[in-house]
Parts: structure tokens; C-alpha cells; sequence
């Protein structure tokens, strides 16, 4: 997200958008209607067999 890192602001804002299911719905639903090209961090899941 543009804001991590940025003191003051990052641990606020994070605080509400990392932790809402909503945004993170959002967030993975508009990860999925735009490419990788426009991504600037990935994220693995990985299943232990």
C-alpha cells in the first residue's frame, strides 16, 4: 500500500485496512481484475502436503 512506511500514518491506517475483512475481500478482488504488472509486493500460500 502507498502509505507503508510512512511514520505516523502507516501503524494508523494499517491498523483498520489489514484487519478488516472487507478491504481484504476488496483488495483480493481487485488483485484479481488487474494484472501482475501493476502488483508491487506478492504474496505466497503455501499448503503443507
Amino acid at each position: 500500500m502507498p502509505y507503508w512506511g510512512i511514520p505516523g500514518i502507516d501503524e494508523t491506517v494499517r491498523r483498520f485496512t489489514d484487519n478488516d475483512p472487507e478491504v481484504v475481500e476488496m483488495l483480493r478482488d481487485l488483485g484479481s481484475r488487474v494484472g501482475p504488472e501493476y502488483a508491487f509486493c506478492y504474496i505466497f500460500s503455501c499448503t503443507k502436503p
